[in-house]
């Protein structure tokens, strides 16, 4: 694990990405209903819930370069995924209010994640100020404690 994100999750995520094409098409092909479905989407919903797990973890603890440009391919493959599935729902018949509804569900997680890294960040950066003024007042503290041992070395030395 390098930065505490193993390259096994973003490779998990790629290699579920490849299954669920892999059913998409499959499901495509046998001519399925808007009921056949629903493990598709349950899968894609996991799915969007493990990138944004590591979109978390990342804003605590940093990508690697490799890391980050395959975070990058798996998001543009969970969108291209996304509207392939999109297009499939809209095709069947009450797929399109199928479609809304898992939509909804899907966007309120998100929104929710989104909510969830802004106060990661905003906590973060508080973290950060009060560290910064912390330190300023230990120095000023430490000046102010060498400045009164100093002067009673004057005194005790000097002026006695």
């Amino acid at each position: 694990m390098v930065f505490g994100l193993g390259v096994g999750e973003i490779a998990g995520i790629l290699a579920t990405l490849k299954g669920l094409n892999e059913m998409l098409a499959t499901i495509k092909e046998t001519g399925a209903n808007a009921s056949s479905f629903s493990a598709l989407i349950s899968k894609y919903s996991n799915l969007d819930e493990q990138i944004r797990n590591v979109d978390s973890k990342a804003v605590e603890k940093p990508l690697t370069l490799e890391q980050s440009m395959k975070l990058q391919v798996a998001k543009r493959q969970a969108d291209s995924f996304h509207q392939a599935l999109k297009d499939s729902l809209l095709m069947q018949s009450g797929g399109a209010s199928q479609y809304r509804e898992i939509m909804q569900r899907i966007e309120d997680s998100r929104a929710a994640h989104e909510r969830k890294i802004a106060l990661i960040k905003k906590r973060k950066k508080e973290r950060q100020k009060m560290m910064k003024e912390a330190m300023t007042y230990g120095t000023i503290a430490l000046i102010c404690f060498i400045a009164i041992i100093g002067g009673i070395y004057v005194w005790v030395n000097y002026f006695r």
